[in-house]
């Protein structure tokens, strides 16, 4: 008698095809399991597991989606990134040399005119230091000490003529052919 209690049990006659707590007529024909008149009081008569898996399987597509445009951005960030870092790893290098240059320059001007020589000719001479820019300022001078130099004229050199003849002299002189020939000695006083 055991399988006439089991039977007569509560729940015994639900066919065993149908989802739990659905009752006769919930699944009737063209509508789908699962989407049928909610039971009272708010239960759920069953899941729909196929519907349910659709709506799973969109949101991972979205979040696929997502992903592979995060990704992409994260790439073009990562790229921008690096282009930034390099340029500024540049733009610390050419900073760096502009510093050591300009550094260069006044120690070579300052040396220069300890030394008495040119800051120009100096400056193309090979040395980074101070020691070695000394050291050449100090070379250049003697070098330049040891050549001949151009003697110091009074008037250093404006007169423009060997002879120290000037405009006034020329204009001055009372003999017309001798003034003729002096304006022809020196045109250029006369410019």
């Amino acid at each position: 008698m055991e399988k006439n209690e089991q039977a007569g049990a509560p729940g015994a006659a639900e066919p065993k095809n149908e989802p739990h707590g659905e009752g006769q007529g919930a699944g009737q024909a063209g509508e789908p399991q699962g989407q049928g008149p909610a039971e009272p009081h708010g239960e759920e008569g069953g899941t729909d597991w196929k519907a349910e898996a659709r709506k799973w399987e969109r949101y991972a597509k979205a979040n696929a989606k997502d992903k592979a445009e995060a990704e992409r951005a994260a790439a073009e960030a990562a790229k921008r990134i690096e282009a930034l870092s390099r340029e500024g790893e540049e733009a610390r290098a050419e900073a760096e040399r502009l510093r050591a240059e300009q550094a260069r320059a006044c120690l070579v001007a300052q040396a220069a005119s300890e030394a008495g020589v040119d800051a120009g000719i100096l400056g193309r001479m090979a040395g980074e230091t101070e020691e070695e820019v000394r050291e050449n300022a100090a070379l250049l001078a003697a070098a330049l000490s040891a050549s001949p130099s151009y003697p110091k004229v009074p008037d250093a050199g404006a007169s423009g003529s060997p002879s120290g003849v000037t405009r006034e002299s020329i204009l001055a002189e009372r003999d017309p052919a001798r003034q003729v020939r002096l304006i022809a000695q020196n045109p250029h006083l006369f410019d």
